[in-house]
C-alpha cells in the first residue's frame, strides 16, 4: 500500500458529518485523550469508534463516501458486510485525501471486550464520555490501546494523561495491563 495521504477531520466536523449515524459512536485515538485533557497536539488522522455488530449502519450513514478496508498493507472496497478485522477509512468520493478512519469494538450484550485478549471487559455504559456534546473513548481504554505499540508518541501520551487520571482509572487499567500484557513498563507508574 502505498503512503496514504490525509486531511483528518476535527472533532467537531465529525460530530456534525456524523450525527445521523443511528448506532453509539465516539472519538478514539490520540483525539480523545486531547479532548479529555483539553489540550491538542498535532494528529494525523481522525479514529472513530463503533461497535463491530453496528459496522454495516456506516454506508447508510455515508452513502456517497468511499469506504475501504484497511487489512494486512491493503485497502479493499467495503461496503458494509461483516467485517472481522482491519479498520475502514472513509473519505467523500471525490477527494483524494482520507478524511476518518473507524476501528471498531468487541461486544458481548451489554460489555465491551478488549479485541487483543477478551477477558479484559468494560460495561459499555463506561467506555465513553462526552463533553460539550462529543462523545470520546474512556481515556484508560484509549491508553490501554496505545501500551501494545510501544511507539514514543504512545509513552508521551501516557506521561501526559496519567496525572489526570482518576484512581479508579488507573486502577482499571492497571488490572487489564496485568491480564492483558502482564510486566508492561507502564504497570510500574500506575
Amino acid at each position: 500500500m502505498t503512503e496514504p495521504v490525509w486531511e483528518p477531520l476535527r472533532p467537531e466536523a465529525a460530530q456534525e458529518l456524523l450525527a445521523r449515524l443511528a448506532v453509539p459512536w465516539c472519538i478514539a485515538g490520540g483525539w480523545a485523550l486531547d479532548l479529555f485533557l483539553g489540550e491538542e497536539r498535532s494528529h494525523g488522522d481522525l479514529d472513530v469508534s463503533l461497535l463491530r455488530r453496528d459496522a454495516s449502519a456506516l454506508p447508510r450513514a455515508l452513502p456517497d463516501w468511499e469506504l475501504r478496508r484497511a487489512r494486512e498493507g491493503r485497502l479493499e472496497p467495503w461496503s458494509g458486510e461483516e467485517i472481522a478485522g482491519g479498520s475502514v477509512w472513509a473519505r467523500p468520493r471525490d477527494a483524494d485525501r482520507w478524511w476518518l478512519e473507524f476501528v471498531f469494538e468487541e461486544a458481548t450484550g451489554r460489555m465491551w471486550r478488549y479485541r487483543r485478549d477478551r477477558r479484559v471487559t468494560r460495561p459499555l455504559a463506561e467506555l465513553a464520555w462526552e463533553r460539550d456534546g462529543i462523545r470520546a473513548l474512556a481515556p484508560e481504554v484509549v491508553l490501554l490501546f496505545k501500551s501494545r505499540l510501544a511507539r514514543p508518541e504512545d509513552g508521551d501520551d501516557f506521561e501526559r494523561t496519567l496525572p489526570r487520571l482518576a484512581a479508579e482509572s488507573r486502577a482499571w487499567l492497571a488490572s487489564a495491563l496485568e491480564l492483558a500484557h502482564p510486566g508492561h513498563p507502564w504497570l510500574a507508574e500506575l
